[in-house]
């Protein structure tokens, strides 16, 4: 509740990345505020971008909602929480990168420990893929 909605929001949330992807914009991407490098980039990467381009912010307000964020980008969380993509490089994450995500025949994505299935299995971040199809292997 705030002082322009003071019996809260009527509306359902929904997901912006979502609707930026269904709209088919070819540059979508999430930052936060904690990174100050990764968001700078994200910018500069977004401004270059011939095309639609799309960059949510997850932004901590002391006011209205401080610490909304914390479980995802607080220090003890951030690197268990955030899946930093780097083109042409297997999708890992972890203090150590010990997570990894796979991409299964049937389109469902699993996040796994890279010690069980090996590096070489892990899905491969192609910034280039069509955003609407998913990559045949």
């Amino acid at each position: 509740m705030t002082k322009s909605t003071p019996f809260g929001s009527l509306e359902q949330p929904f997901n912006p990345l979502s609707l930026a992807l269904g709209a088919e914009a070819t540059f979508v991407a999430r930052t936060h505020d904690m990174d100050r490098k990764h968001m700078m980039e994200t910018f500069r990467r977004a401004h270059q971008h011939k095309g639609a381009s799309f960059v949510e912010i997850y932004q901590n307000c002391n006011v209205f909602n401080d610490g909304a964020f914390a479980q995802i980008t607080g220090k003890d969380n951030r690197a268990n929480m955030l899946i930093p993509l780097a083109h042409g490089e297997p999708i890992r994450f972890g203090a150590e990168g010990e997570h990894g995500v796979v991409l299964h025949p049937n389109g469902s994505l699993e996040v796994v420990s890279v010690a069980d299935v090996g590096e070489s299995a892990l899905l491969v971040h192609d910034e280039h893929q069509d955003s609407r199809a998913w990559p045949s292997s």
